[in-house]
C-alpha cells in the first residue's frame, strides 16, 4: 500500500513537471547583445566599408574624414582599407543595472605619469532607453572608459585643453558628473600649462596647485579602476551570424 501511494505520488510530481515545462519555448533563441545595436552596428559596417548612408547623416570634413550622425549624436570615422579590422566595439552593462551598453571606438594609446603606454579604446558610447539606443557621448577627441566601479571616466585632450571626467550613468539614460579636472595642457610640444582645475559635481571649477604631473597622477588613479572589456572589431561583426547577413 505504501509503495503504491509513493508510485502515485511520483507520477502526480512528474505530471506537474510536464505541464510546467510545457509553458515554456525550451528552443527559444538565446539573446544576442548585438541584436540591441544591430542597427547601428549594421550602418557602421555598411557605411565604412562600401560608403552606404543608411540610417547615418554624413558630414564631410576632409577628403579623409566623414563626420557622422546617428540618433543625435557623432562619431567622426575614417573609411580606409581594412578599417573594419581597427574599429572595435564591446557590449557590456557597465553600471550593473541589467541594461547593456556599446562602446565603440578605434584605439589610440596615451602615456600616463610614469610615460607607460596607456590604451583608450572608445570614442562612443550609447546606452538603451525604452529600448531604443541612446548616444551618450561621441566626441570626436573624448574616450570613454568603462570603470569597475560602475562609472565612467570622459578623457579629452586636443592642443588646447585636456581633461578627464567622472560620470555616472543615470536610470533617465544620461550621464551625471561626479568630478573631473581640466588644464589648459599645450604651451608647446614640451612644456605644459601649470594651471589645473578641479571640476565638483554641480560643474564649478576652481584653481588647484597640481603640476602637470600631479595632474597626470590623478589621472591615473582614475585609470586603475579601468574595467576589463573583450572588444570585438568591426569585421568580426561582420563575419558572425547574428550581424543578419
Amino acid at each position: 500500500m505504501h509503495k503504491r501511494v509513493f508510485t502515485v505520488g511520483l507520477m502526480f510530481i512528474s505530471i506537474i513537471c510536464l505541464a510546467s515545462c510545457a509553458g515554456k519555448n525550451v528552443n527559444s533563441e538565446p539573446v544576442v547583445p548585438e541584436d540591441k545595436y544591430s542597427d547601428i552596428l549594421d550602418a557602421l559596417v555598411d557605411y565604412i566599408e562600401n560608403g552606404i548612408e543608411t540610417g547615418i547623416t554624413i558630414y564631410n570634413e576632409s577628403d579623409e574624414v566623414d563626420r557622422i550622425s546617428y540618433r543625435d549624436g557623432f562619431m567622426q570615422i575614417f573609411r580606409y582599407e581594412g578599417a573594419l579590422d581597427d574599429y572595435a566595439y564591446v557590449i557590456t552593462d557597465i553600471n550593473f543595472d541589467g541594461t547593456d551598453e556599446l562602446l565603440f571606438g578605434d584605439k589610440v594609446d596615451f602615456y600616463d605619469s610614469q610615460r607607460n603606454i596607456v590604451s583608450l579604446d572608445y570614442q562612443t558610447l550609447y546606452t538603451l532607453k525604452d529600448g531604443k539606443p541612446v548616444m551618450l557621448s561621441g566626441d570626436d577627441y573624448t574616450f570613454c572608459t568603462p570603470l569597475k566601479d560602475g562609472c565612467v571616466l570622459k578623457t579629452s585632450f586636443t592642443n588646447e585643453c585636456f581633461y578627464f571626467s567622472k560620470y555616472e550613468i543615470t536610470s533617465d539614460a544620461a550621464l551625471k558628473l561626479i568630478e573631473g579636472y581640466k588644464t589648459f595642457e599645450m604651451i608647446d610640444e614640451y612644456n605644459h600649462s601649470e594651471d589645473c582645475y578641479h571640476i565638483e559635481a554641480d560643474g564649478t571649477e576652481s584653481l588647484t596647485d597640481f603640476s602637470f604631473d600631479d595632474f597626470l597622477k590623478k589621472w591615473d588613479e582614475f585609470m586603475a579602476l579601468k574595467a576589463e572589456t573583450s572588444p570585438e572589431t568591426l569585421s568580426q561583426y561582420k563575419g558572425n551570424s547574428y550581424n543578419g547577413d
